[in-house]
């Protein structure tokens, strides 16, 4: 189970999050064809103001990130591209942690 699926089965996001599941279902699975142009969309419009809800909700319920991101890291340190996300991401909580 994804962390997403995780959060929704939790009722800790809404259920409009569930399209993001099921989008990335059709992407993986390449359900009904994929439509490169909704993809881009959804990575350059969409995943941003994702990540940001999700940070906010975890902050809010008092969810601490930082373990969580630190080990992708380590485990992730072979891929410079997934790497530099991480580390942005974390930038990210890190400046959500100093507005609430």
């Amino acid at each position: 189970m994804t962390s997403l699926n995780i959060l929704l089965k939790e009722n800790i996001l809404d259920d409009s999050y569930r399209r993001i599941v099921d989008f990335r279902n059709q992407i993986v699975h390449g359900y009904f064809g994929i439509d490169s142009e909704i993809v881009w969309d959804v990575t350059k419009n969409r995943i941003p103001n994702l990540i940001i809800d999700i940070l906010e909700t975890t902050k809010k319920l008092k969810i601490d990130t930082t373990v969580a991101i630190e080990s992708a890291i380590v485990e992730n340190s072979y891929n410079k591209a997934v790497t530099e996300y991480l580390l942005q991401l974390k930038k990210c909580s890190d400046n959500i942690d100093k507005t609430m």
